[in-house]
């Protein structure tokens, strides 16, 4: 693998969780971490040997500087990141009775939830294979919407291929409505489409049951030219044009926290392609680096190595 940078913007969140499965109410014991779909992003890119680049902010707070060597430890590239005095987002986690994860976020006023275009540097894009992008960040303010339409242009102009993850948070709009809205038009606006089948159907405004190759041919309708699908245990689809193909999911032995999967399957899908391996690794690969994320309670901490998840994925290409 030969290293290649990507950028994504996002807000970097601490989140708390009970130290055990259950909520906080029957627990004193609690853990702390990083969060955010980005992060996770940029931290299994990291993992696999790409050079990752955050555009974003950290608050000056304790928890700002923790994550600030968190994400420095996991070799993410901080030169665009900017610290404010505005506090450290937060996300508390806990677990029903059948160990489901249930998130609350607590982000406004916080540090990355309004990030003005002039905070962005030209220059940070130069070199940029792949700058990837959810509706996390775009829905949290005016403000980010304005400042992602800048990093688009310029990652564009610069020569970087766009990925749009929806990740769709209902919570952070003030309808679902709103939420088609304002995220439908990036569809028009990005290279790569990694998306859940769910999330598809909805920004396509399809009902019904989804089914993979319509949403495909939609995508592909509206000029995205690769677009991935994944479809949970059920596995995922990827085409480019017209030409698709499909990889069943990868055996889990015992699911402990399913977040944070659907980001690892981006790092490995990403990392893949940008070295140019067949469409059917790349799919393939980013299965399997998910299946190990699901097995891992943390959102992040579970990523292999580069050499770990090559030997890993092989050993289990094999099996199957």
């Amino acid at each position: 693998m030969t290293p290649k940078r990507v950028l994504t913007i996002g807000d970097c969140l601490a989140i708390i969780s009970p130290r055990h499965y259950g909520t906080f109410a029957n627990q004193t014991l609690l853990r702390s971490d990083l969060a955010g779909a980005e992060m996770n992003f940029l931290i299994g890119c990291a993992r696999l040997g790409l050079d990752a680049v955050l555009l974003s902010e950290l608050s000056r707070d304790s928890y700002g500087t923790a994550l600030h060597r968190r994400l420095s430890r996991a070799k993410v590239d901080l030169r665009a990141v900017t610290r404010t005095s505005r506090p450290t987002p937060l996300m508390l986690k806990e677990y029903d009775s059948r160990r489901q994860p249930k998130s609350r976020y607590y982000r406004l006023g916080t540090a990355g939830s309004a990030i003005v275009p002039s905070r962005l540097q030209q220059s940070v894009f130069t070199g940029a294979a792949y700058f990837h992008f959810t509706g996390i960040f775009p829905a949290l303010s005016e403000q980010n919407r304005a400042t992602l339409d800048r990093a688009l242009r310029w990652a564009k102009h610069k020569g970087a291929l766009l990925g749009f993850d929806p990740n769709l948070r209902p919570a952070l709009f003030a309808s679902a409505a709103a939420m088609r809205r304002i995220l439908f038009p990036y569809l028009r606006r990005c290279d790569i489409f990694l998306s859940g089948l769910d999330e598809a159907q909805f920004l396509l405004g399809k009902r019904g049951p989804p089914h993979p190759q319509r949403l495909i041919r939609a995508l592909h309708a509206l000029g995205i030219p690769r677009v991935v699908l994944k479809a949970g245990p059920h596995g995922a689809y990827a085409s480019t044009t017209g030409a698709d193909i499909y990889q069943p999911a990868f055996k889990v032995a015992k699911v402990a926290d399913a977040t944070g999967a659907g980001d690892a399957f981006a790092a490995a899908y990403v990392v893949a392609m940008l070295n140019n391996w067949s469409r059917a690794d790349c799919l393939s690969f980013a299965c399997w680096l998910g299946a190990q994320i699901v097995q891992n309670a943390s959102d992040n901490l579970g990523f292999p190595s580069k050499q770990q998840a090559l030997r890993g994925w092989r050993a289990a290409r094999q099996q199957d």
